[in-house]
C-alpha cells in the first residue's frame, strides 16, 4: 500500500514539475525579449550590441547549469532548490527595469567610457550587462539540471527524464515567445510583460516549494537506499571521449545560434524586418527543438548507443538546411501575392504567415538540433546519480559554443562569408561534430566515417552557393510582382541589372539598376534610396531644415541611405555633419550614388588624407588644414545612441532612418528618445524626423505627432516627394521663418549653383518663400486640431512601442484614403494656414497672382516628378488645380489661370510615356516643356519616325542643356546619339555630333551604365573611330560579364568595327 502511495505520489509529483517548467520555459523567453528589447535602448541595435547582451543571456545560463548541476547531485530535495531559483528569478526580474532605466539614464556618461576600440567595447559591454542580467540568468540555467536529477531516479536511467524535460521546457519557452511577440507585449507593453512574467516565476517557486515538503517522503525513501559504489563515483572530469563529446557540444551550439541568426536574416529578406518576423523565426527553432528532445524521449532512447543515431540527426540539420536554402526563392514568391498579403493585415493571418514560412525554412533541421542535446548527454555514459552534473556540463558547453556563434556571425561572418557561406561554415561545423562523437576503429565504422565525410562535404559546398539576390532581395513581400517571376523567370531578371550586393553585419544591401535606367539601394530587400524621386526626400531632408534655422553649423544625420541628405546639408559653407549609420554596407554603396548625393564621403579626414599623401611634398596640406577642411564624419552605430550618449550639441538633427514598421527603427520615435534630441539641440535648433505618409496610418502618424508634442512646444510637417512622405520638424523656439536670416540664406543658395539648379529640379523653383509655402504643408495649431479630432491620448514609448507592433500590421491593411496618413496634406490653397505664412515670408495672398504662381510652382513639380517616375504627380498636380481654380475664383478671365488649369487637365490623362495627341496638344500649351518633348521623341523613336524624333531630342536638350542622371536628361543625350548614328536613313546620320552627345551622356553616366557605353562606341565608329570604339567596347566587355545576352550584341558589334563597318539599326 505504501509502495502504491509512494508511485502515485511521484507521478502527481512528475507531472506537476512538468507542467512548472513548462511555464517557466516561457517566462524564460519572455524576459530575454524584453531584457533583449530593453537593452537596445542601451547599447542600440547595432549588431555588437546585440552580441553583448546575446552572449550575457547566454553566459549566464551556462555558468548556472555548471554551478547548479554539481549541486543537484548532492542535494537531498533537488525541487527545493528549484523553487528558491524561480522565487529568485521572479524578484529580481521586478528589479532589472529600474537597474535598465538607470543605465540609460547615465548614457552620456557611460558612453564616455566605453572604447573606441570594437572588441573592447563588446567586452564593455557585455560585462555591464552580465551584471545586470547575469544573476537571474544563472538561476535559469541551473533549473535544468536541479529538475532533471529531482525526477531520475539514482538507481534509474541516465535518459529517464533528460529529454522529456528539456523539450517540456522548450515548449514552454516556443509557447513564450510566440504569445510575448505577438500578443503580449503588443496589448501590455514591456514593463507589464516584464511584470506578468514575474509574478508567475515567484508563484511557480511558491508550488515548487510545497511540493518539495510533499515529496519529502520519496527522498528520505531514496536516501535510506545504500548507494552502490558506481553511484558514489562522481562524473569523470576529462578524458579522450568526453573532451571529443565535449567539442561536439559546443560546435553544435556554435552551429545552432549560426544557423538561428542566419534564419533570421534571411527570413527578414523573405517577410520583412518587422518585430514579428523575428518572433516568428524563434518561435519555429524553440518549437523544433522542443520537438526533436520529445522525439528522444519518446522513440531513440534504446538506440542512442548507435553510432547511425548521431549520424543521422546531424544529416537532418544539415540536408533540412540545405532544403531551407533551395527554398528561400520559393518562399520569397509564396509571400507576394496580395491574397497572402492581405492575410498579413491581422494579428492571427500575420502569424500564420510567418510562422509557415519559417517553418518551411527551419523546422527540419532544428528538430535535429532538439534531438542532439539529450543524446550528448546519453554519450557522457555518466550514472543517474550524476545526472545533474552531466546535464551541467553539456548545457555548459553548449552554450559556450553558442557564445562564439552569437559574437561572431553578425560581427564578422557575414560581412566575410555571406549568408550562404555562413550557413555553410555551420553544417560543416555540425559535420565535424559528428566526426568527434561516432567511433573509428575498424573498417565498419571507417566506412561510416568516411560516408559521412562525403556526404557533409557534398551538402556544405551546395549550401555555401550563393543565391541570386534578384530572386530573393527584391522586397516581393511589400510590393508585389511575383507574377514576373513566375510567368517570364529570364524577363523579370532581365529588367534588374546588379550592381552590388553585400551582406553585412546588421543587414543585407543591394544596389541594382532596374529599367529604365533606376538606381536603387534595398535594405533587406527593401527600397531606402534611388536616384529618382528618392532623391527629392533625402535633399529635402537637408534643405527645408535649415530654412528654420540658417546660420546651423553642427548638423548630425542619423542614417546614410544614398548620401545625398549628409552630401546636402556639406554644400552650405562652414557646416560640420555628423553622420551615424548603423551599417557599413550602405556606406560602401555611396560611390554608386555620385552622381546624386555631392560625394560626401569625399569629405571625410580619411579621404583628405589619402588624397593628400599623392600631392607634392610642397603641396600637401597641413594638419590643421586637414582638420578644418575634414567637415565630414561617419560613425558606424546606432542613431539612437548617437543622440542619447553624446555630451555634443547640435543645430540640427536629421532623423532619416528606414520606415517605422521595422524593428529597432521606433526606437527613433518614442518620447524617450524625442527628449534626448531635445536635450541636444542648441537654442532655437530643430529636430527634423523622416517619417513616410504613404502606406502608413493616419493613426499611427498623428500618435507619433503627440509623442514628439510632448516632449517639444513647436512643431510642423513638411511635405516630401508628391505627399509619399513628410519631415516633422521640432523645436523648442516657434517654426516660423526669420525673414532676414532667410534672405541670407537666399543670397547662399543663388550663389551656390549647385543647390539652386538642385532645388529647380527637385523642387520647382530656388526661390525659399515659395517652396516653403508649397511644402511647409502644417503648422502647429494644424496639427493641434487634428490631434483634436484623433481623439486618442496614445503615446509611443520605450516601454510600450506601440509603433513597433501595430505599423507592421497596418502596412498590409487596404487603407481608405481618409485613413491614410497622406491625408492630412491635402490643404485649401484658401486656409487660414497658407495665407498666414505666405503673410510672415513678405508675400501677399488673396490676389489671382498669388494662386498662379502657387499653382506653377506644383505644377513644375509635378513634371519633376514625372521625370523621375514616368507619371505626373497627382499629389502635385490635384495642388495646382486647386490653386488655378482659386486664381479663377478671383478672376474668372485669368488668362495665366485657365492655361494652367488646362494643362493640369491634360497630365492628368496623359498614361505612361504619354500618347501623340496628348504630347504634341501639351507642347501647343507650352513649347518650352523639355520634358514633353522628350516624350514625344521617346515615342517617334519607337514608331521610327526618326527623323522628327531627332528634333524633338535636340529641342529638349536645348531646354534643358544640363545632363543629370536624377532628371534622366543624359539619356535624352544617350538616344540622340543613337538616332544620330545607327538610323538607316543617311540624311539623320551626323557621327560628329552623334559623338558629341553620346560622349556627354557617358561623362554624367559614368561607366555603369553599359548601354550608354555601347552608344558611345556605336557613334565612334559612324564617326570613323574604329579603334576607339573597339577600346570602349572591350571596356565595356569587361564589365558585362553578367549580361550576356548584352555581351554577345557588342562582340557583334566589334566584328564590325574590325571590320571598319559601323553598325546601322535593323
Amino acid at each position: 500500500m505504501a509502495k502504491k502511495s509512494t508511485s502515485a505520489l511521484q507521478s502527481r509529483l512528475f507531472w506537476l514539475a512538468s507542467l512548472l517548467f513548462f511555464t517557466s520555459g516561457g517566462t524564460g523567453l519572455a524576459y530575454q525579449v524584453v531584457w533583449f528589447k530593453r537593452f537596445s535602448h542601451v547599447w542600440g541595435s547595432s549588431s555588437l550590441a546585440f552580441a553583448a547582451v546575446g552572449g550575457s543571456f547566454l553566459f549566464g545560463l551556462g555558468l548556472g547549469a555548471y554551478l547548479l548541476g554539481r549541486r543537484a547531485d548532492r542535494a537531498a530535495m533537488p525541487l527545493r532548490w528549484y523553487g528558491v531559483c524561480e522565487l529568485l528569478i521572479g524578484v529580481i526580474a521586478l528589479i532589472i527595469p529600474f537597474q535598465i532605466a538607470a543605465l540609460v539614464d547615465a548614457s552620456v556618461s557611460l558612453f564616455a567610457a566605453l572604447p573606441e576600440q570594437p572588441f573592447l567595447r563588446y567586452l564593455m559591454q557585455f560585462a555591464i550587462t552580465l551584471l545586470v542580467v547575469g544573476p537571474p540568468c544563472i538561476l535559469m540555467g541551473g533549473t535544468l539540471p536541479l529538475l532533471i536529477r529531482q525526477l531520475t531516479a539514482r538507481d534509474g536511467s541516465l535518459d529517464q527524464a533528460t529529454g522529456w524535460l528539456y523539450a517540456i521546457n522548450t515548449f514552454g519557452a516556443a509557447a513564450g515567445c510566440y504569445l510575448a511577440g505577438f500578443h503580449l507585449l503588443p496589448s501590455l507593453g514591456l514593463l507589464w510583460t516584464n511584470n506578468l512574467a514575474a509574478m508567475i516565476n515567484i508563484a511557480i517557486g511558491g508550488i515548487s516549494l510545497m511540493a518539495a515538503n510533499s515529496a519529502e517522503r520519496l527522498t528520505v525513501g531514496r536516501a535510506q537506499k545504500k548507494e552502490t559504489p558506481a553511484e558514489r563515483q562522481p562524473l569523470a572530469v576529462w578524458s579522450p571521449k568526453l573532451a571529443a563529446l565535449y567539442l561536439a557540444t559546443a560546435l553544435a551550439g556554435c552551429g545552432a545560434l549560426i544557423l538561428e541568426m542566419t534564419w533570421t536574416r534571411q527570413l527578414a529578406v523573405v517577410l520583412g524586418g518587422s518585430t514579428y518576423a523575428y518572433s516568428a523565426t524563434l518561435f519555429v527553432v524553440l518549437l523544433g527543438i522542443a520537438s526533436g528532445s520529445l522525439i528522444f524521449h519518446a522513440y531513440l532512447r534504446g538506440v542512442a548507443s548507435r553510432p547511425a543515431l548521431p549520424m543521422a540527426v546531424v544529416g537532418l540539420v544539415v540536408f533540412g538546411t540545405l532544403a531551407g536554402m533551395l527554398l528561400l526563392p520559393t518562399l520569397t514568391l509564396s509571400v507576394a501575392p496580395e491574397d497572402v498579403r492581405d492575410m498579413r493585415a491581422g494579428q492571427l493571418g500575420n502569424g500564420m504567415v510567418c510562422v509557415l514560412t519559417s517553418a518551411a525554412m527551419e523546422l527540419l533541421p532544428a528538430i535535429g538540433m532538439g534531438i542532439l542535446f539529450p543524446l550528448f548527454v546519453h554519450l557522457t555514459h555518466a550514472s543517474a546519480a550524476n545526472v545533474g552534473s552531466a546535464v551541467g556540463n553539456i548545457y555548459a558547453w553548449n552554450t559556450l559554443g553558442s557564445i562564439i556563434g552569437a559574437g561572431l556571425t553578425a560581427v564578422l561572418l557575414f560581412p566575410l562569408l555571406g549568408t550562404s557561406g555562413t550557413a555553410a561554415l555551420a553544417c560543416a561545423m555540425y559535420v565535424v561534430a559528428l566526426l568527434a562523437v561516432i567511433p573509428w576503429r575498424g573498417a565498419g565504422n571507417l566506412g561510416r566515417v568516411a560516408v559521412a565525410a562525403a556526404a557533409g562535404a557534398a551538402a556544405v559546398a551546395v549550401v555555401a552557393r550563393p543565391i541570386d539576390p534578384r530572386l530573393t532581395n527584391m522586397g516581393l513581400y511589400i510590393y508585389g510582382g511575383a507574377e514576373k517571376y513566375r510567368e517570364s523567370p529570364d524577363e523579370a531578371l532581365a529588367l534588374i541589372q546588379p550592381l552590388m550586393f553585400e551582406e553585412g553585419a546588421s543587414c543585407s544591401v543591394f544596389v541594382d539598376r532596374r529599367f529604365p535606367n533606376r538606381l536603387e539601394l534595398r535594405v533587406n530587400g527593401k527600397t531606402d534610396a534611388t536616384d529618382g524621386v528618392g532623391v527629392a526626400t533625402q535633399a529635402g531632408s537637408a534643405y527645408f531644415p535649415r530654412m528654420f534655422k540658417p546660420d546651423a553649423k553642427e548638423v548630425l544625420v542619423i542614417g546614410f541611405g544614398s548620401g545625398c541628405t549628409p552630401g546636402r546639408a556639406l554644400e552650405f559653407p562652414d557646416t560640420r555633419v555628423t553622420c551615424w549609420e548603423l551599417e557599413p554596407a550602405v556606406y560602401a554603396a555611396a560611390d554608386y550614388f555620385s552622381h546624386v548625393n555631392s560625394r560626401p564621403q569625399d569629405q571625410t579626414k580619411a579621404a583628405l588624407l589619402a588624397r593628400n599623401a599623392e600631392l607634392p611634398a610642397d603641396e600637401r596640406l597641413t594638419p590643421a588644414e586637414i582638420d578644418e577642411q575634414a567637415r565630414f564624419q561617419i560613425v558606424f552605430g546606432d542613431g539612437r545612441t548617437a543622440v542619447q550618449g553624446s555630451s555634443q550639441k547640435y543645430d540640427l538633427i536629421i532623423s532619416i532612418p528606414s520606415n517605422p514598421w521595422m524593428a529597432g527603427c521606433s526606437n527613433l520615435l518614442t518620447r524617450e528618445y524625442f527628449r534626448s534630441a531635445r536635450e541636444h539641440l542648441t537654442e532655437g535648433g530643430v529636430l527634423a524626423q523622416w517619417i513616410q505618409a504613404h502606406d502608413f496610418m493616419k493613426r499611427d502618424y498623428m500618435m507619433i505627432v503627440r509623442t514628439m508634442k510632448s516632449e517639444f512646444p513647436y512643431y510642423g510637417v513638411i511635405e516630401l516627394a508628391g505627399g509619399g512622405d513628410t519631415m516633422l520638424l521640432a523645436s523648442t523656439e516657434p517654426l516660423v521663418p526669420d525673414r532676414e536670416a532667410l534672405a541670407k540664406l537666399q543670397e547662399t543658395v543663388d550663389n551656390t549653383p549647385t543647390v539652386k539648379a538642385d532645388l529647380e529640379s527637385w523642387f520647382g523653383g530656388s526661390d525659399l518663400r515659395w517652396l516653403l509655402l508649397s511644402n511647409y504643408a502644417l503648422g502647429k495649431d494644424q496639427l493641434d486640431r487634428l490631434l483634436e479630432a484623433d481623439g486618442s491620448g496614445e503615446l509611443n514609448t520605450d516601454l510600450d512601442l506601440k509603433l513597433e507592433f501595430d505599423a507592421p500590421l497596418h502596412l498590409f491593411r487596404d487603407m481608405k484614403p481618409d485613413e491614410m496618413a497622406s491625408s492630412i496634406l491635402r490643404r485649401d490653397p484658401r486656409s487660414a494656414w497658407t495665407r498666414s505664412l505666405a503673410r510672415s515670408l513678405g508675400l501677399q495672398p488673396d490676389t489671382p497672382e498669388f494662386y498662379v504662381t502657387l499653382g506653377d510652382h506644383a505644377l513644375r513639380q509635378a513634371v519633376n516628378f514625372k521625370s523621375a517616375t514616368l507619371l505626373p504627380s497627382p499629389f502635385y498636380l490635384d495642388k495646382a488645380r486647386r490653386c488655378y481654380a482659386q486664381a479663377l475664383e478671383l478672376d474668372p478671365d485669368h488668362t495665366l489661370a485657365q492655361r494652367g488649369l488646362e494643362g493640369v487637365r491634360l497630365r492628368q490623362a496623359q498614361k505612361p510615356r504619354g500618347d501623340e495627341k496628348t504630347l504634341r496638344a501639351l507642347l501647343e500649351l507650352n513649347p518650352h516643356d523639355a520634358v514633353v518633348h522628350a516624350e514625344l521623341a521617346g515615342l517617334l523613336q519607337l514608331k521610327k519616325q526618326r527623323a522628327e524624333a531627332i528634333q524633338h531630342y535636340r529641342e529638349a536638350l536645348r531646354l534643358e542643356p544640363e545632363l543629370a542622371v536624377d532628371t534622366r536628361t543624359y539619356t535624352w543625350a544617350n538616344n540622340l546619339a543613337w538616332l544620330l548614328a545607327t538610323s538607316p536613313e543617311a540624311d539623320n546620320r551626323d557621327g560628329e555630333e552623334a559623338v558629341r552627345w553620346a560622349e556627354l551622356a557617358c561623362q554624367v553616366a559614368g561607366e555603369t551604365d553599359l548601354e550608354v557605353m555601347d552608344t558611345l562606341a556605336i557613334a565612334l565608329a559612324e564617326n570613323g573611330q574604329f579603334d576607339k570604339a573597339i577600346d570602349v567596347s572591350e571596356r565595356l566587355l569587361d564589365a558585362a560579364s553578367d549580361r550576356p545576352s548584352l555581351v554577345e550584341d557588342v562582340k557583334s558589334h566589334i566584328k564590325l568595327y574590325e571590320a571598319s563597318r559601323p553598325y546601322r539599326e535593323g
